[in-house]
């Protein structure tokens, strides 16, 4: 009877970030390994296990190298196909269920110096605002982890990705489903190594926190004629970022450098036809012909005066937005997504009610306050991002950035 059986139930992944201190590189970050400690960071602080919704493989970077050689034979013979570690990072694809607590660590990865850390006002929060960066430097890696044996084994067969970056960030969420996330972490280097020991319940998993439903986001465009957020309701949304990192390989299969390429946002929403409010009927097909962005806005939230809510001034001059519409009792657990939309393409579609199915891209644009621009001191012009995220989170769990 075999005794070594592995089964995909069996799969547990875990993740930890680390925060570089001033004189850090890359090649300091991929000496170390994942410990799990209480007092390490991972999706909370102390918490590394990732509740995957597949079975993604951490793939070695490796693959056959071809040189045709007149060796006189008709066979190809061994010396002409070499199979070796490839200067390429390995890339692994995450999906997982949203909430604040996960999207934080993969915004924080993907954004890296553009995200800041503070604490709110009113309530137990830390707020996590990513914003594109201006610096190519990465200040957080992620180390990945899949565990391939029992905590009795002692084998070298646990994969690890070390030097970990998030390139792409998906955000997909439709009518009775819960809201997703997919994120794909290029890293500087690939192991296998005998982890066993961190299996032994320090992959632990957070517990209590809900994850975001569609049908509780409140989704928001900027009307700039009247000054106002226009509330809106749609079957389906989804946003692709994408930050192209590159990594720097030489005589070494482990790579050097990390940089940090531009930032690319698209994406689609839904809209039906027949909604009320200035967002129905043809009025992203104007946004399309007319080539105007406007700011749109997906919120989740938590209700009630224990938080104040405020989020992209979705109560700008009084134009309130129901911003705080949630399933979870758990206050310390919202995400926002911002994205100024330039529509790039559209469609009608529908079996029964007539759709607009509008595409986008996120575009950077000087603008006035009327146009939405947010000042953040005295200010009545600046510019809007073409993306942002916001997530907040229980303070006394996690802590993302040092002070």
């Amino acid at each position: 009877m075999a005794t070594n059986t592995r089964t995909r139930w069996q799969d547990l992944y875990g993740v930890q970030q680390f925060n570089l201190e001033s004189n850090d590189g890359l090649r300091d970050h991929v000496a170390l390994d994942p410990t799990f400690d209480a007092g390490d960071i991972g999706v909370q602080d102390g918490v590394f296990g990732l509740p995957l919704t597949d079975h993604p493989n951490l793939p070695a970077p490796a693959s056959t190298i071809e040189d045709d050689q007149a060796r006189g034979i008709a066979q190809v013979d061994m010396p002409e196909r070499n199979t070796a570690q490839t200067a390429d990072p390995p890339e692994v694809t995450l999906p997982m269920l949203a909430d604040a607590y996960h999207g934080s660590l993969f915004g924080l990865s993907f954004f890296q110096a553009g995200a800041e850390e503070a604490e709110s006002d009113d309530t137990e929060l830390n707020i996590l605002t990513c914003r594109p960066y201006d610096t190519a430097d990465p200040i957080t890696y992620l180390q990945l982890i899949r565990l391939l044996q029992r905590t009795n084994e002692s084998e070298e067969v646990d994969q690890i990705m070390k030097g970990g970056v998030c390139s792409n960030l998906n955000f997909n969420g439709e009518v009775g489903q819960i809201t997703s996330i997919e994120a794909t972490v290029r890293a500087a280097n690939w192991e296998q190594d005998d982890k066993s020991a961190l299996s032994d319940g320090q992959v632990n998993f957070v517990r209590g926190v809900l994850p975001f439903k569609h049908q509780d986001m409140s989704a928001a465009m900027w009307d700039p004629e009247n000054e106002q957020w226009v509330e809106m309701f749609i079957p389906s949304f989804e946003l692709n970022l994408e930050n192209n990192v590159e990594f720097s390989y030489f005589n070494d299969p482990t790579a050097v450098s990390s940089i940090m390429s531009r930032i690319l946002a698209s994406g689609s929403v839904t809209v039906p036809w027949s909604q009320g409010g200035g967002a129905g009927k043809n009025y992203f097909i104007n946004r399309f012909l007319e080539g105007e962005p406007r700011k749109l806005v997906f919120y989740w939230g938590q209700s009630g005066s224990e938080f104040d809510g405020d989020d992209y001034l979705l109560d700008h001059d009084g134009n309130t937005v129901n911003k705080f519409k949630t399933g979870t009792t758990n206050p310390k657990n919202f995400m926002s997504i911002m994205v100024n939309a330039r529509v790039s393409e559209y469609d009608m579609e529908g079996e029964n009610e007539h759709m607009v199915v509008a595409s986008f891209e996120g575009v950077r644009q000087w603008a006035t306050v009327a146009q939405g621009y947010v000042p953040e001191d005295t200010e009545t012009e600046g510019y809007i991002n073409s993306v942002e995220l916001r997530f907040g989170y229980d303070n006394t769990l996690l802590t993302r950035l040092p002070e």
